[in-house]
């Protein structure tokens, strides 16, 4: 590959960080702002939960749908489309419609954020380059989307501090409001900057009208569905770290203000450690599942941490500093949830399916667990919700580290079979 090439291809991650640093910002709105959702749309914990299982159970029919829209359509059209009305549907959401109203625009989303985006976004990393660089390339995006995500997320912030209504209505309108405008804008740029081609190292990918019989046959692979055995732990355990926020308001007394700057750096503050740790580890070692399997080691060892610690106030930092721990092992192992893809051996013109598979499969949680913790917190209000949260949470890692053992035995074979070839 020549310089140029090089360069054109750290280009289209740029522009692709772009608009990925921003499209999920509005569906996920409660990670930061949990409780001035409940307070601007008069929601309870378990309506919100529901707000976002239907959001995922919408996402699962969109993961599936969207890898074969990735496999039969150029990602310039799929993500100029997903990035602009994303943001068209978040200026209707700044009006605070009812909980139909709610519902409806969480669909849509699905479509936009998911359906036309995630798969093309995900064939487009892995098409930027060979199997030697995939750990950097999916860590770097992560990273992107990070720094990205901050950056307009801590502009956000600064609008609803300043609103007059602190945490209510007029400063969650600010948040959603700047959202929707980077949305928009991003996809303009996506357009223009976003090749009409595949492989952007700059040869023509094969793609077919529709998946061949092969294709189908390539979902009974076991080691892929282990492959997105480990996403769906690890998402799960994602989405049910995303409590502690609110765990820290209601039962250790910090500020709702202080609560959303946590929020923030949570989610996408420590990624810009996380991620890019993650990629070069794998790169270095070779091998994605063993390092997925080392990670949910470690984050058992942090969420027993959760569940000895008792919430009191004089506790408050040990909690924080296990919350962002936690949130840094899940930003690298999340960077490279799709680098099996290319250990597995899939071809390029079956990226897509198999990324619809490992997606439906991997990102459930949105479709189950938020209902499932929200009921939590209603039915055991208090400390005993959270740990319920946490407890379940300690079984799904469990059953991760199990997932990632297998799947790491399963390439070993894969690779022994393809020498001996």
């Amino acid at each position: 590959m020549t310089l140029k090439e090089k360069y054109r291809r750290w280009i289209i991650l740029f522009v692709l960080s772009i608009g990925g640093g921003a499209i999920y910002l509005l569906p996920y709105l409660r990670y930061p702002y949990y409780d001035s959702l409940i307070t601007a749309f008069g929601f309870t914990n378990t309506q919100l939960g529901v707000l976002m299982s239907i959001y995922g159970i919408t996402n699962i029919f969109s993961y599936f749908i969207g890898g074969l829209l990735a496999d039969n359509f150029q990602a310039r059209y799929l993500i100029t489309f997903s990035l602009i009305g994303t943001g068209l549907l978040g200026f209707y959401y700044a009006t605070f419609p009812d909980f139909t109203g709610a519902v409806v625009v969480h669909c849509l989303w699905s479509v936009t954020t998911i359906m036309t985006f995630w798969a093309p976004l995900i064939k487009s990393i892995r098409l930027l380059g060979n199997d030697s660089i995939q750990g950097r390339l999916f860590g770097f995006k992560d990273t992107g989307f990070a720094v990205f995500a901050l950056a307009y997320s801590s502009i956000a912030l600064q609008f609803f501090n300043s609103a007059d209504e602190f945490g209510g209505v007029l400063g969650l309108k600010n948040v959603i409001l700047i959202y929707s405008t980077t949305l928009i804008v991003s996809g303009i740029c996506s357009y223009f900057f976003i090749p009409l081609h595949n492989d952007y190292t700059g040869k023509q990918v094969e793609n077919g009208t529709s998946p061949s019989k092969k294709n189908w046959k390539m979902l009974g692979r076991p080691e892929l569905w282990l492959a997105a055995s480990i996403i769906f732990c690890a998402y799960s355990i994602h989405t049910g770290i995303a409590f502690t926020i609110p765990y820290a308001t209601n039962a250790f007394g910090i500020s709702i203000a202080l609560g959303a700057s946590l929020g923030i750096i949570r989610t996408y503050g420590v990624q810009l450690i996380g991620c890019p740790i993650g990629g070069f580890i794998v790169d270095g070692i070779r091998s994605s599942t063993k390092f997925l399997s080392s990670a949910f080691g470690f984050v058992i060892v942090l969420i027993v941490g959760f569940i000895a610690i008792p919430a009191v106030p004089d506790l408050v930092l040990t909690m924080m500093t296990l919350m962002m721990l936690v949130a840094i092992c899940l930003s690298a192992m999340r960077a490279v949830y799709f680098v099996p893809l290319a250990e597995l051996k899939i071809r390029d013109k079956d990226l897509g399916l198999a990324t619809g598979l490992m997606s439906v499969i991997g990102f459930l949680p949105d479709a189950i667990l938020s209902t499932i913790f929200g009921k939590f917190l209603d039915e055991y209000p208090g400390e005993d919700g959270y740990k319920l949260i946490f407890v379940s949470l300690l079984g799904i890692a469990i059953i991760g580290i199990i997932c990632s053992v297998l799947l790491f035995n399963k390439v070993r074979t894969i690779h022994k079979e393809s020498l001996s070839v």
